[in-house]
């Protein structure tokens, strides 16, 4: 393993975990701004918000955060036991309100020993205490029914004002067509698999590599999971077929009105 670090906001974090967020050191400063900025824009976190980060990584969003999250708490989560020692022995250490805790699921690039499925997940967060959860490319590799077991924690520990901003892969026979054709991304997303109903995969060996879903099917999810959209889905610029300064689309979800 290699001892590498890279130096950013007066930290030294090891290049190997850095390189495990999908993105290497070049770049990494890149993405903390956008998704700082896209989440002031789209849902907004004040300084006393309880904020819940699932994949949270090396902590990329966690030290962004930091100089917003004054007052409140932020609970990072992770399946990469690494990152998540490393962020609490140097986030953590600076900010006692940031807090990071492991989750043992099994995941076969990440996470091949774990102990826990999914769907024996529970968040690290009490009933009715969130205001704010934010995943970033985690529902772009969950097939729907561990999707819908998030979405019910989700709805557990959710304030009744509170939000999720989740990215996902949307898709109709347009937008597959447009990837197909644009060929936009590094790993060449054309989802011609039909997995499940309303569910498209990018490789049919590995389903969780890259799923998608169409729009009533994140709409069947989303109920199951006791949430609905608190607006239209956000679309991004990843197929080529929306033009927009996102990449991946976006749910922006909330609790379910009692009707």
């Amino acid at each position: 393993m290699s001892d590498a670090v890279f130096e950013y906001m007066g930290y030294k974090i090891p290049i190997h975990l850095v390189n495990l967020t999908g993105a290497g050191p070049e770049t990494f400063d890149t993405i903390a701004r956008h998704h700082f900025q896209t989440l002031n824009d789209v849902v907004g976190i004040a300084p006393d918000h309880t904020v819940l980060e699932i994949g949270c990584g090396i902590g990329r969003d966690a030290m962004q955060l930091t100089n917003i999250i004054t007052e409140g708490t932020y609970i990072g989560v992770d399946i990469i036991k690494p990152s998540i020692d490393w962020c609490t022995n140097n986030i953590s250490r600076a900010y006692s309100n940031f807090r990071f805790f492991h989750l043992d699921i099994q995941d076969h690039l990440h996470n091949p020993n774990g102990t826990l499925s999914t769907r024996d997940c529970k968040v690290p967060a009490k009933d009715n205490s969130v205001d704010r959860i934010i995943l970033w490319s985690v529902f772009t590799h969950m097939l729907a029914d561990d999707i819908a077991h998030y979405m019910r924690e989700f709805k557990r520990v959710l304030k009744s004002d509170g939000l999720v901003y989740a990215t996902c892969f949307v898709v109709n026979d347009d937008i597959i067509d447009a990837a197909r054709r644009t060929n936009l991304t590094i790993y060449g997303l054309t989802f011609e698999h039909l997995y499940e109903q309303g569910c498209f995969v990018q490789d049919l060996e590995r389903p969780a590599a890259a799923v998608a879903f169409t729009e009533e099917a994140i709409y069947k999810i989303s109920r199951a999971g006791g949430l609905e959209l608190a607006q239209p889905i956000i679309f991004g610029a990843w197929s080529g077929h929306h033009r927009s300064p996102y990449g991946q689309d976006a749910m922006v979800l909330q609790k379910r009105a009692i009707r």
